[in-house]
């Protein structure tokens, strides 16, 4: 009973934050991977009761614009989807725009917001195993590879480099035979480390620190233009 209990009260403080929308020019980096973790807790808690998210791309798009942690209806899912719907939760997408793996176009609800892709052009051949050893990767980006959509959620206690993912190669991936698939038991964050062991379990061809992301995203400071002198 105490177990239901927090499981409820737990469902209760996810809705309360979740409610308490923000208008999309004021979401910051730290909004980003606050609410990728309330998208975990959904995850874990969904998975725990029976009606996880399956791992889907003939479903994409598909029953994924919901964070109700009590909807008792199948919910699909893949990497762009969920960093899609992390996005869209906090208002920087439309219901009916998603990020995509293999393409650097941003949809103009993102541009408004202040978010662009901030991966230099002299970056754009390296992997990001080079890309972290060189630090230009901050909290909340929103990295877009050939085949792969991720959030990077900043450096632990340990000093590891931790990810939000929901891909078929990350930990949370659990194949499920029912499904012909799999269920995405949470996204973590996971260390850099936990991604490559489970990247090599489930002999996936996509290698975190090897591959080379095509898009960061990332919020870019306000250029506040000066005052003309009729404008003073």
């Amino acid at each position: 009973a105490t177990k239901t209990g927090n499981l409820s009260e737990k469902i209760r403080k996810i809705k309360k934050l979740i409610e308490n929308t923000l208008k999309p020019g004021d979401v910051t980096p730290e909004d980003i991977t606050n609410m990728s973790k309330i998208l975990s807790t959904i995850f874990q808690i969904k998975y725990r009761k029976g009606k996880g998210f399956i791992y889907s791309e003939d479903n994409w798009g598909k029953r994924t614009n919901t964070l109700n942690a009590e909807d008792n209806d199948k919910n699909y899912t893949t990497c762009a989807n969920t960093t899609s719907l992390i996005l869209q939760s906090l208002g920087l997408l439309n219901k009916d725009e998603y990020l995509k793996p293999g393409t650097t176009k941003i949809p103009q609800t993102m541009k408004s917001a202040g978010f662009n892709n901030v991966l230099a052009k002299k970056d754009e051949d390296k992997t990001m195993n080079e890309i972290l050893n060189e630090n230009k990767l901050k909290p909340g980006d929103v990295i877009i590879w050939k085949k792969h959509i991720n959030i990077y959620k900043g450096k632990n206690k340990d000093g590891e480099d931790e990810w939000f993912d929901s891909g078929r190669s990350a930990p949370g991936f659990l194949p499920d035979k029912e499904e012909k698939t799999g269920i995405i038991k949470t996204i973590g964050p996971f260390t850099t480390k936990q991604l490559q062991q489970s990247e090599k379990e489930n002999n996936r061809s996509f290698n975190i620190l090897n591959d080379k992301p095509i898009a960061i995203i990332r919020k870019q400071k306000q250029i506040i233009r000066p005052l003309k002198p009729n404008e003073k």
